[in-house]
């Protein structure tokens, strides 16, 4: 299963790493692993990695 958030990190030559960095700490890589695996997000985790990727909240986690 490609996840909208593993699919945007792809996309921007991006390692899981990276977007850790890019959510301050508060997406951490090993929790990034599991959302892109499908596992639901936290409320925090959807505004840090929405404001990473600088898109709409609604539109990188449609069913969270």
């Amino acid at each position: 299963m490609l996840t909208k958030v593993k699919l945007e990190r792809i996309q921007r030559g991006l390692r899981q790493s990276d977007v850790a960095t890019m959510t301050e700490g508060i997406v951490p890589q090993h929790r990034l692993s599991l959302l892109e695996r499908g596992v639901r997000p936290r409320p925090e985790e959807i505004k840090a990695l929405a404001d990473a990727f600088q898109l709409d909240p609604a539109e990188l986690f449609k069913n969270a």
